[in-house]
């Protein structure tokens, strides 16, 4: 019996090593090297709106994971069929630390189109990691095709209010229209404005050769949203955006902001949400941000056209000072 009951727990040893998840890892990837949503949807082969129809503990699984069942609401692209059930090994959302969706707003938020949080975040392989409330509602790319996405690919997003969801009507612009290269386009000053907050930076004595934490920056001017400190800037972000400059150099940056839009797995760091640009010449380049928000009219303004588009006229005064 004593021997019996040695070689089941060698054996549990084994298994439990074999089913056993890697450790997970501090990941990170530049936004901009995601596929972008027009070329994911492109190379998906089905896009579908399902629901959860019930789910399910396996004997083995990695801790908070869930067998959940599927039904296809709607077929976007592809050859499921309204009716359709499929099964995926997934987190259940109520033990995997997704927040709450009472403060989702529907895929509206920038920062979601400029690639800065999805609402399934990032979190192993810098992919999304799945995550699912068996009371929502899904869109799924290629949702039985796993282990092969490209880095930061938005492949299953929860959908709360479909008839309200901006992702959920991008995607489907983008299926209808193939030559449709954005789902969602502003002007320049537009989209600056539709930001949380937007500051300019000066950098007294740059190169690319300092520290990111060694870059002085001399002053911070916050020309929309909520107010920008020096303390907020991420030196390590900062520095990536003043490779290749010299001397005295500005640059613009968009704030996102907490993550209040997306649920973050346990355990899991993130960088600050920022981005910048440089000013070249005088000159903001609108496309140098990373975004699926195409930009409308010009693609490059004069930095004091921009400040006067945005500032109020005794703020532009005190800039021009």
């Amino acid at each position: 019996m004593i021997h019996a009951a040695a070689k089941f727990c060698a054996f549990a040893a084994a298994l439990m090593f074999l089913t056993a998840p890697a450790m997970a890892a501090a990941c990170y990837e530049a936004p901009d090297s995601a596929p972008s949503f027009r070329a994911s949807v492109d190379q998906a082969d089905n896009i579908v709106l399902v629901k959860i129809t019930s789910g399910q503990t396996p004997l083995f699984a990695k801790k908070h994971e869930v067998d959940f069942d599927f039904e296809v609401l709607q077929s976007l692209k592809g050859n499921y069929k309204v009716g359709d059930t499929f099964r995926l090994r997934a987190l259940w959302v109520k033990q995997g630390g997704i927040k709450d969706r009472s403060e989702f707003k529907g895929h509206w938020d920038p920062a979601f189109w400029d690639r800065q949080i999805t609402r399934l975040d990032s979190v192993y392989d810098c992919g999304q990691e799945l995550a699912f409330d068996p009371n929502n509602t899904y869109l799924l790319f290629d949702p039985e095709k796993r282990g092969d996405r490209a880095p930061l690919a938005v492949t299953a997003e929860e959908i709360f209010q479909p008839e309200q969801d901006r992702w959920l009507s991008g995607v489907r612009q983008l299926i209808d229209d193939p030559t449709l290269e954005h789902a969602r386009s502003k002007s320049g000053i537009e989209y600056l404005k539709s930001q949380r907050s937007v500051a300019l930076a000066a950098v007294e004595s740059c190169s690319d050769k300092l520290r990111p934490d060694a870059h002085y920056v001399a002053e911070v001017q916050t020309l929309s949203g909520a107010e920008i400190t020096r303390d907020q800037l991420d030196p390590e972000t900062l520095a990536e955006a003043l490779k290749g400059c010299d001397g005295f150099t500005v640059v613009l940056g968009i704030f996102y902001g907490s993550d209040r839009e997306t649920g973050l797995p346990i355990d899991v760091d993130r960088k600050p949400m920022q981005q910048y640009v440089l000013v070249k010449d005088g000159q903001v380049t609108f496309t140098d941000f990373t975004s699926e928000i195409g930009i409308q009219g010009p693609k490059t303004l004069p930095l004091e056209e921009l400040v006067a588009g945005l500032l109020p006229v005794a703020d532009q005064d005190a800039v021009e000072d």
